[in-house]
């Protein structure tokens, strides 16, 4: 498989947990604000299946234990049943798809594709209402086929205990709407939201869609307060970590898990924390505690909106006290948790930079008296004179070299893996 490089400055990656694969550029909705809206519907892109079943395989024997399905819309492959029997013959863990919820009207097809081995939906669920959810995906209906599909579901569960979770892609189109969609998924029986802002690192979304955070952050963070009162889970994701307040410790950034994304041509778009692949350059947060883990902003938003907005955490007191204050609000888990891993991953941190910055100060002090030397030795080689005194100098210089260049001072230091 070819591999595409990873920001240079990006935490260290980790064995592959989560594969992600993708079967299609098929779509049955037109949602302006995808990330590949450019490329769906092109049959010449897509893959062979023997291709897929070949990156299953792959993707299984480099170590991977779930098993993820993209498109397009995944669900549209008409052997999409035989990648997950496939995949549960590998012994992959568990297999998954993020889907528009369409194909999931039909009975049939839902206990076709359950009893071959899926076991976790994710849907993308963009309205509480029809009028908005349809709007939002360009396809009327979409939101009926949801509520169908959920039906079935839950008229299955006895025999296929699927986890069900949802999406919703933040616009400024529903953003004002998010508690009342929260509610309407919990209402459904959706444990597990997700609140993902519609910039993401792709250059397909609809630029016109995009509002500004500040004018958002209210109405996500009332919508993830409405999911913890009603004991569902709930990751925010997209969001710069400092715009978030106390619900940071809801940020997928602190809870990445480690994926390896395989696209339509066999290309690996991602291995390792996917946040890794999902920063721009925003001057504001250089120096910010949260620098390493935050996703930042979308290129095309410091475009839009510049990055005037952003509250970066300068030091290790102002950070103790926003994950405090945090705490305070959500004492429980997996709060506390994610708490404790960030901030311990932090100390190593500094640690490592602290030990780096030793390293290099003794390393300078060494090449200071290495110089002193040389020049000390060069002096006498210089009265020394004749033929002698240029093999000297030669030799001198081959043994410099052969120590190497100094490592330059002020890389970023890397948090442990994890993060």
């Amino acid at each position: 498989m070819k591999r595409l490089k990873v920001i240079e400055d990006a935490p260290a990656a980790r064995s592959s947990r989560v594969a992600l694969i993708s079967l299609t550029t098929f779509c049955n909705a037109r949602c302006r604000f995808c990330c590949v809206l450019d490329i769906l519907n092109r049959p010449e892109l897509n893959p062979e299946d023997e291709a897929i079943f070949a990156r299953i395989a792959a993707a299984r024997a480099e170590g991977c234990t779930t098993l993820g399905f993209t498109g397009g819309e995944p669900t549209v492959h008409p052997r999409f049943a035989e990648f997950c029997r496939r995949g549960r013959e590998l012994g992959f863990a568990s297999i998954t798809i993020n889907t528009n919820g369409i194909k999931f009207k039909s009975a049939r097809w839902t206990e076709e594709v359950l009893a071959a081995g899926l076991t976790h939906i994710d849907f993308s669920i963009h309205g509480d209402d029809a009028a908005l959810h349809d709007a939002m995906m360009d396809r009327e209906g979409a939101f009926d086929a949801f509520k169908r599909g959920m039906e079935h579901l839950r008229a299955l569960r006895e025999r296929y205990p699927v986890v069900l979770g949802a999406t919703t892609v933040v616009t400024e189109r529903n953003a004002l709407r998010l508690p009342k969609i929260a509610e309407m998924l919990l209402d459904e029986g959706i444990r597990s939201l997700r609140f993902k802002h519609c910039f993401e690192g792709g250059d397909g979304a609809d630029v016109a869609l995009v509002g500004r955070y500040t004018e958002q952050m209210p109405a996500v963070r009332e919508a993830v307060r409405l999911a913890r009162r009603r004991g569902a889970g709930v990751q925010v994701t997209h969001f710069p970590l400092c715009m978030l307040d106390d619900e940071l410790l809801f940020a997928s950034d602190l809870m990445d898990e480690s994926v390896l994304s395989i696209d339509r041509d066999g290309t690996v778009l991602m291995e390792g924390r996917v946040s890794n692949y999902r920063r721009a350059g925003a001057t504001a947060c250089d120096g910010c505690a949260f620098a390493q883990v935050c996703t930042r902003l979308d290129h095309r938003y410091v475009a839009a909106h510049g990055e005037s907005e952003l509250r970066p955490v300068h030091g290790e007191g102002a950070l103790s006290r926003v994950i405090d204050r945090a705490q305070r609000q959500y004492p429980g888990e997996p709060c506390r948790g994610t708490a404790k891993k960030f901030l311990a991953a932090r100390r190593a941190s500094l640690a490592g930079g602290a030990a780096s910055t030793q390293e290099e100060s003794t390393m300078s002090s060494d090449r200071s008296a290495a110089a002193e030397q040389h020049r000390v030795h060069q002096s006498d080689l210089s009265r020394a004179g004749g033929q002698l005194a240029a093999r000297l100098r030669d030799g001198e210089a081959r043994r410099a070299h052969a120590h190497g260049a100094p490592v330059p001072p002020g890389l970023p230091q890397r948090p442990p893996v994890g993060l």
